[in-house]
C-alpha cells in the first residue's frame, strides 16, 4: 500500500472526490410543526414550533 501511494503521489495521479447532496437529512421526534411554505435556502429551524397535540400523541405512538 505504501509503494502504491508513493507512486500515485509522485506522479500526480491523484483525485479528491468531491460530491454534493442537494438534500439535508434530519432525524427528529414528530412533536414540531412546520409552516406550509418552507424557506428555499435553509432548513428553517427558526420557523418550527412546538405542537402540544403532537407531543401528547408521541408516547402512545412510540409503543
Amino acid at each position: 500500500l505504501g509503494r502504491a501511494l508513493d507512486r500515485v503521489l509522485t506522479w500526480n495521479y491523484y483525485m479528491l472526490p468531491m460530491w454534493y447532496m442537494g438534500k439535508d437529512r434530519l432525524a427528529r421526534w414528530d412533536k414540531f410543526s412546520v409552516p406550509a411554505v418552507r424557506p428555499v435556502y435553509s432548513l428553517g429551524f427558526d420557523t418550527w414550533w412546538y405542537d402540544v397535540n403532537k407531543a401528547a400523541r408521541l408516547p402512545a405512538e412510540r409503543r
